[in-house]
């Protein structure tokens, strides 16, 4: 789930980026993340989330464990290689490049199942 602490300075560049993403919510196999506005709650600035629906994703694990997909598709959550950190840049310092950004996400293949990484499968 994507959260902000947004009490003191938020960081708007985040803001805006996942406003436009919504990558999460549009990956979220039980559709349990909203891809609507945000809201705050307990000073804390968050996209709505059906926390039911994602147990009940989570529960028909015969393992038990969570599926991870809104933090695997995150194109916040890459590897810390230059390449990656040079995207990160251009993310929040070039606001007209951050939808070309998420498209480039897609195209590179990043957020696809990866049934070797899946560490669930491991339980």
């Amino acid at each position: 789930m994507v959260v902000f602490w947004s009490v003191r300075r938020p960081c708007r560049t985040i803001h805006d980026f996942c406003a436009k993403c919504k990558k999460c919510a549009r990956k979220c196999p039980s559709g349990a993340i909203s891809s609507g506005d945000k809201i705050f709650r307990n000073g804390y600035e968050t996209w709505p989330m059906d926390v039911k629906k994602c147990t009940l994703y989570r529960r028909g694990n015969k393992k038990g464990a969570g599926c991870g997909v809104c933090i695997n598709v995150c194109p916040w959550n890459k590897p810390y290689t230059p390449f990656h950190r040079s995207v990160a840049w251009t993310m929040r310092n070039i606001p007209s490049l951050r939808n070309f950004a998420v498209w480039a996400d897609d195209i590179m293949g990043y957020g696809r199942p990866k049934p070797e990484k899946q560490w669930w499968l491991d339980l």
